[in-house]
C-alpha cells in the first residue's frame, strides 16, 4: 500500500496490539469491490463481508483494511458469522474507536457514511469501555437494520428512564466531517480511569 497507508491505519486497532508490526510486513495486497447503484447496500455489504472474509482464511492473508483500520483474520472471520446468525456483521463494517481523555472514554464510529450516515460520537462518558461498545454498536445496529435518519435536537429514547439526546456538530474524533453527538449516561458510574 503506497504512503505507509496500512501500516498508518493498522495503528488505528486498539484490538489488536501487533497490527502495524504485521502489516509492515505486507507483500502484496486484493482489491474488494461489489459494484451496483441500484442494489440494496446493506445486501452489497453482506456480499463484500462473505468474499473479503473468504479471502481472510487463505494461508497468507495478514490483515484486512477496510473502515479506516486493519483488523486481524481471524477477527474478521469471527464477526462475519454473525451474517449465519440473520444478523448484521456491523463489526466488519463499522470501526467503533475507543480512546481517553482528561474527563471520561470517548466512542466514535467510522464506516456510517457507507449507509449514507452520519458517524456517531459520544463523548468524554463515564463508563467503561465494554459497555460503552456495547451502546454505540446498538444504536449502529438500529440504525442499519431500520434505516433511521437520526437528527439534530432529536432524543433516542431506549426506556423510560433511558434517553439520549443527538446534537449534530463538527466531529471530535473525525473533525473533517460533521458527527451526531450521543449523550450518554452511564448505568453505574466507575472512574476506572482516573488515577
Amino acid at each position: 500500500m503506497p504512503n505507509e497507508e496500512a501500516e498508518i491505519n493498522a495503528s488505528n486497532n486498539y484490538m489488536w496490539r501487533e497490527a502495524v508490526e504485521v502489516t509492515k510486513s505486507h507483500k502484496a495486497h486484493i482489491v474488494v469491490a461489489v459494484l451496483g447503484d441500484g442494489e440494496d447496500i446493506k445486501e452489497r455489504g453482506l456480499i463484500y463481508t462473505e468474499i473479503v472474509s473468504a479471502c481472510s482464511m487463505q494461508e497468507n492473508a495478514i490483515g484486512v483494511f477496510t473502515s479506516g483500520v486493519v483488523f486481524e483474520p481471524n477477527y474478521y472471520i469471527d464477526s462475519a458469522q454473525m451474517i449465519k446468525e440473520q444478523a448484521l456483521p456491523i463489526f466488519n463494517w463499522i470501526w467503533f474507536g475507543l480512546y481517553q481523555t482528561d474527563k471520561g472514554i470517548s466512542a466514535y464510529t467510522y464506516g456510517m457514511d457507507v449507509f449514507g450516515k452520519h458517524e456517531l460520537e459520544i463523548i468524554d462518558a463515564d463508563e467503561i469501555p465494554g459497555k460503552l461498545m456495547e451502546f454505540i454498536s446498538s444504536i449502529v445496529s438500529y440504525i442499519l437494520l431500520t434505516d433511521a435518519d437520526l437528527q439534530d435536537g432529536e432524543t433516542i429514547v431506549l426506556s423510560k428512564k433511558d434517553k439520549h439526546k443527538i446534537t449534530l456538530s463538527t466531529g471530535i474524533a473525525l473533525p473533517e466531517q460533521d458527527t451526531l453527538k450521543i449523550a450518554h449516561e452511564a448505568e453505574t458510574k466507575k472512574s476506572w480511569w482516573r488515577k
